[in-house]
């Protein structure tokens, strides 16, 4: 992937060379308005860039529904901006090159591995996105991911409405439509789904024991004001925790949704919370899951704090799983350090409380290699994981 610096020179040429060409063109009124549209686009991904690259902290959009890996514009093979028509660039910049490839991989390492081979290396995630703007508000983009053989992970159309005159006071920044299989908006873990956005390599525990990471087929909707976003959702299922309690296969949810809340408070606090709701075969209710979140940044330092209940109660078998976690990253330079506790109690288990101690160092632009140290209250197990994370 081309790294931020790269990207702001490729864009600012594109820009002033689509300056030059809109003045010294005789296109007509509409091809003029449309090119001025695509020029305004442009400027304003220069300055989300810089803002980015500004920032000393990884920034990890708040569209979740978005290509999980941060796709970079690809232009043409060979291309020679120089001589550029007006009609050769408004097609680079759209139609022709406007496909997006991206991708990460990473591999860990454990000190305790489980597994039956007695293998305790392993590859973790593997994905390739695929991103494509088929119009000025439509979108289409396609995450395969290889867990044992090769799958569908994300698969989405989105269509994305903004207002015709956006200015300082207009409180409906976008309304975006989603349509496919996708990671479901539920709590701030979401944005972590990807081990190259996860600078912990382990999932907290009560994400793991409540919803698994998330994703499924459906519909989804995102309205984004200037201080909050709200995404409401429906899929075809969820995958049920206590399914190893029940003897009927029926008895599986068949239809879930839900909603989230983001609230960016001050430059520095952002809260929010989520809620879904499942449903039988039958229609009778069978699954309520809700949390709430709240990130801090301040500086080179981020603090991340999340908490979910889940209540499934299914041909006769409830369960209630609840708990939060903890987390604090620093950025130093080249390097990083993170903790992260977490608390976990279930009808089906005694609680306990995890520690993670670790940190990380930036081997050049799209590599990372990560450590965790972690211990459990409870059976008073010890585990070392050692990754390395690449994104391309």
């Amino acid at each position: 992937m081309l790294d931020l610096h790269a990207r702001i020179d490729l864009l600012t040429s594109k820009i002033t060379l689509l300056q030059q060409v809109i003045d010294n063109s005789e296109a007509s009124a509409s091809q003029r308005q449309e090119f001025t549209h695509l020029l305004d686009s442009l400027q304003a991904r220069v300055l989300f860039l810089n803002d980015q690259l500004n920032s000393s902290v990884a920034y990890i959009s708040d569209d979740v529904l978005a290509s999980r890996s941060g796709p970079a514009y690809i232009p043409r093979a060979g291309q020679d901006t120089a001589q550029t028509s007006l009609f050769s660039l408004s097609n680079d910049l759209s139609d022709d090159a406007g496909l997006e490839i991206s991708g990460f991989m990473d591999a860990v390492y454990e000190t305790n591995s489980t597994s039956e081979l007695g293998n305790n290396a392993h590859l973790n995630q593997v994905e390739v996105d695929l991103a494509k703007d088929i119009n000025d508000r439509a979108a289409a983009s396609l995450g395969i991911i290889y867990d044992e053989t090769f799958q569908v992970g994300v698969a989405q159309i989105s269509y994305q409405i903004k207002p015709e005159a956006e200015t300082s006071d207009s409180r409906l920044k976008s309304w975006t439509a989603f349509a496919g299989q996708f990671d479901a908006p539920f709590g701030e873990d979401v944005k972590c789904y990807a081990s190259n956005s996860r600078k912990t390599i382990s999932t907290p525990e009560i994400v793991a024991s409540t919803h698994g990471c998330w994703n499924d087929v459906g519909l989804a909707s995102n309205w984004s004001f200037k201080n909050a976003s709200l995404d409401a959702w429906t899929v075809r299922g969820f995958s049920l925790q206590s399914n190893t309690d029940i003897d009927d296969p029926t008895d599986e949810v068949n239809v879930s949704g839900g909603t989230r809340l983001n609230l960016n408070l001050t430059n520095s606090l952002r809260c929010g919370g989520s809620c879904a709701l499942g449903w039988l075969n039958n229609g009778s209710p069978a699954m309520l899951m809700f949390g709430g979140h709240a990130v801090v940044t301040q500086g080179t330092w981020s603090f991340t704090a999340e908490g979910i209940v889940l209540q499934e109660d299914v041909a006769g078998v409830a369960l209630d799983h609840r708990g939060f976690y903890f987390q604090g990253i620093k950025e130093l330079g080249h390097f990083f350090a993170l903790s992260r506790v977490d608390h976990i109690e279930g009808s089906d288990f005694e609680p306990h409380n995890d520690l993670s101690l670790g940190g990380g160092a930036y081997l050049g632009n799209g590599l990372e290699l990560r450590s965790e140290f972690r211990t459990d209250s409870e059976s008073e197990n010890n585990q070392g994981l050692v990754q390395i994370v690449a994104t391309f």
